[in-house]
This record gives C-alpha cells, structure tokens and sequence, in this order.
C-alpha cells in the first residue's frame, strides 16, 4: 500500500510530494495514510503519529522559515514553510513599524545580494545637496570633452607593387571620447 501524506493548515490543504509545496508558516497537521508503523522523522527528529486510517501530527511551524523533511515507511515528502515578513510586502510593513519607532534609521535596506530599498526622503535629500555638481560635472564634459588618438596599423592582403613607403601601410586613427569621472 502507497503512503499519502497532506498538509492542512487551517481551511487550505497541499498533497505533499518529492516537489516541495511552499506553506504559510503556522500550526501544521500533517495527515498520513497508508503508514505501516505509527513512527515518522520530521526534519531528523523522531515524532508519532495518532492512530486511525488517517494518522495525524500536529507541528508548531509558526516561527519556522524553511524547508522540512517527513519521512514516513521509507517514502520521503518535502514541504517548505515561509513566513509573511520574508515577502516584500512582509519587509514594508516591517520597515514601516520602525520608521515610527524614534531610532536613527534611515529608511532604506540593503540586502546581501547589493540591491535594496531605498526611501524616497533619503534619495531627494541626496539629489537637493549634489545635483548642481552632478550637473556641472556633465555639463563641462560637453563643453569640452577629453579626447585620445590610437593608431592601429594593419597590411593589407591584397596585392600590388612591393612595400616601399608608408602608403601601403593603411593607418586608421580613430578619436575616442572619455569621460571624465
């Protein structure tokens, strides 16, 4: 007989798989049916079922972000669990409790990855103090741009008389602009 497993948290229920399905994190009953012995591991840890055709167990997942592990008969099922505040709307709401809050914070996040969220205050205050040297800066760069020669020589494969002079010799020069940082 095939083991089937679910997870019920409150109204919603997954059929778990070898695919992990995402949960919201909170109180999870897992629901077993077809289990030979009453005997399960949840993420490596011992845990028993209650008896019945459908055996279940209860897990406080409430504060638990992650992927989870229950093994039951050999059969292996994989779900993962995600808290609210890991979303970006979970980081809003969070970054907005602590602008209330008096601390020093600035309003912006910067996540490992090197992107963030940045306050629309923080970012007009930057451009109200150095948009007139931004602006200076560009616009001495187009009044007078820094240029450079390169020379590049290249023979032809053509042929012709002998290389005698200079003029067989196709010089290209090319100007580049740089901008100045």
């Amino acid at each position: 007989m095939s083991v089937y497993a679910r997870a019920i948290i409150g109204a919603r229920e997954w059929d778990l798989g070898e695919e992990p399905r995402i949960l919201p994190a909170g109180q999870v009953v897992l629901a077993v049916t077809g289990a030979r012995t009453r005997n399960v591991l949840l993420d490596g840890r011992l845990t028993r079922l209650s008896s019945g055709i459908q055996a279940l167990v209860v897990v406080d997942l409430t504060r638990s972000t992650g992927y989870h592990r229950l093994e039951v008969d050999g059969a292996v099922f994989w779900f993962g669990t995600e808290d609210a505040k890991l979303g970006l709307d979970g980081i809003h709401s969070m970054l907005a409790h602590l602008a209330t809050l008096g601390t020093g914070w600035t309003g912006q996040a910067l996540f490992s990855d090197g992107t963030g969220l940045r306050d629309a205050h923080v970012l007009y205050g930057w451009l109200d103090q150095w948009a007139e040297h931004a602006l200076s800066a560009v616009d001495a760069i187009l009044v007078a741009p820094r240029s450079t020669t390169r020379t590049t020589q290249v023979l032809s494969r053509r042929g012709g008389k002998a290389v005698s002079n200079s003029q067989d010799l196709w010089i290209g020069v090319s100007c580049d602009l740089l901008l100045a940082s």
